[in-house]
């Protein structure tokens, strides 16, 4: 009997136990997650999720700015202009009114909108979700905190939130504007048109031998190598070239295109059919430098630094490798200077010296050097009047002399190294008629026989 009524009881009791559970997560859970979302939801700025946001306008005491989502999820100014708009700075509010939450409700509001900033705020804040529409007023500072007092015009409440003055400060049309100038992807460039005052030079990108990015050819004038280092900069920082100012169409801009003359550079950048169009302008009194993409758009004041960067010939873009082969074509290189004179030859991938042809050598060393004397870029042309002078210049004869054999025997490669003066070397190649000057460093990098013998 004891153990029949012990069975009873604990029977009662997980019944009781099951009957509480089924209570808690079927009545009175459903009951505690609503009320947890209830609170969460008067703690939000915002009745709607941002994302839903199809159009919004800034006001501030200066501008007014309306904004428009399209249907490709790209937003688009639509007052005081037309243009294409910066989708970071859009985001950027729209979180920060997302993420901003109510710390507390002001009573009678009404008797205090001006002690809050709100009988003039310092900016209103429009938006429609689908059917759905809200104003926020931004007024003052909390005193003991940089969060905002914010009025919400659909209950017409006065809230402190944790919205940041660094999220809404000097908020602009110039702060929504799509800042970058010609919004391309440089790896999608395949071809392209430069221009140096009257000079037009076309160029493509072809296979590369080596690499994944390829190599780049002059089409016309003529055919001939350019400068792949050189020309992948030029895309990094057109791909990067943004606005500090916008020149609109209208009075100003038709007067300052009058005044800016001929563009010291254009380009035009092909992506299969699509290409991307852009000149630029210098204008020496003042320093600034501008640039334009179409007659009908925007003059776009740039960074004078840019200049830097931007090719000023087309001695800039044109491969300036003197020797006139690749380090990985050079078979056979003969060095001839005052303090030395060695033949390396390489075979089955290792090279040996030919007045040595049993001593181990130091590989990585010859590699090094190889690739050094393939890659001598010039720095500059020699003027035609000093040309003709070779002795003056050390070149006749050379100071040193470098010949490079490729794997069929032939002597492709030709350095001839003059005098250094400033830090530069007077050279002659293979790779580019005429005489030019290099950096000296090349000097302190060709290895003595001795250095590349391993005892």
């Amino acid at each position: 009997m004891v153990a029949m009524s012990a069975y009873r009881t604990t029977m009662l009791l997980a019944f009781v136990c099951g009957g509480l559970a089924l209570y808690l997560y079927g009545i009175d859970r459903p009951k505690i997650e609503q009320s947890v979302m209830q609170e969460i939801a008067e703690q939000r700025i915002l009745p709607f999720d941002y994302r839903d946001v199809t159009t919004f306008t800034v006001k501030n005491r200066a501008t007014s700015v309306t904004l428009e989502k399209g249907e490709d999820e790209r937003w688009v100014i639509r007052n005081p202009l037309v243009a294409r708009a910066d989708s970071r700075e859009v985001g950027n509010v729209l979180r920060a009114l997302e993420l901003g939450r109510v710390t507390r409700k002001i009573d009678d509001p009404d008797q205090g909108l001006e002690e809050y900033g709100l009988m003039s705020p310092h900016m209103t804040i429009a938006l429609t979700a689908g059917n759905r529409t809200e104003t926020l007023s931004l007024g003052d500072i909390a005193p003991v905190s940089s969060t905002l007092y914010v009025k919400r015009h659909s209950d017409e409440q006065v809230l402190l939130t944790t919205l940041g003055v660094k999220d809404f400060r000097k908020k602009s049309l110039f702060t929504f504007r799509k800042k970058e100038i010609l919004s391309f992807n440089r790896v999608s460039i395949d071809h392209m048109t430069l221009q140096f005052g009257q000079q037009e030079f076309v160029l493509s990108r072809i296979t590369a031998t080596h690499g994944l990015t390829g190599d780049w050819q002059f089409q016309s004038p003529a055919k001939k190598p350019a400068d792949k280092t050189t020309i992948g900069l030029l895309l990094m920082t057109l791909e990067d070239l943004t606005a500090e100012e916008f020149i609109d169409p209208g009075p100003e801009r038709n007067r300052l295109e009058k005044e800016l003359g001929l563009p010291s550079f254009a380009v035009t950048l092909g992506a299969g059919k699509r290409s991307y169009h852009m000149q630029v302008f210098h204008r020496e009194k003042t320093g600034k430098v501008y640039a334009i993409r179409s007659p009908q758009g925007p003059i776009y004041g740039i960074n004078p630094a840019v200049l830097r960067v931007l090719p000023q010939n087309p001695f800039d873009i044109q491969d300036r490798r003197l020797l006139g082969m690749k380090p990985e074509d050079i078979v056979l290189l003969s060095v001839k200077s005052p303090n030395t004179q060695y033949t390396l030859v390489q075979q089955h991938e290792e090279w040996i010296m030919d007045s040595h042809p049993t001593s181990r050598l130091d590989q990585k060393a010859i590699r090094l050097f190889a690739s050094r004397v393939a890659d001598l870029r010039a720095e500059q042309r020699v003027l035609e009047k000093d040309q003709n002078d070779d002795a003056a210049l050390g070149l006749s004869p050379p100071v040193i002399e470098i010949m490079a054999t490729d794997r069929y025997g032939r002597e492709q490669g030709q350095l001839f190294i003059g005098n250094r003066e400033k830090g530069l070397i007077y050279v002659k190649g293979t790779g580019l008629a005429g005489t030019y000057q290099a950096r000296s460093l090349l000097l302190t990098q060709i290895p003595n026989q001795e250095t590349l013998l391993i005892e």
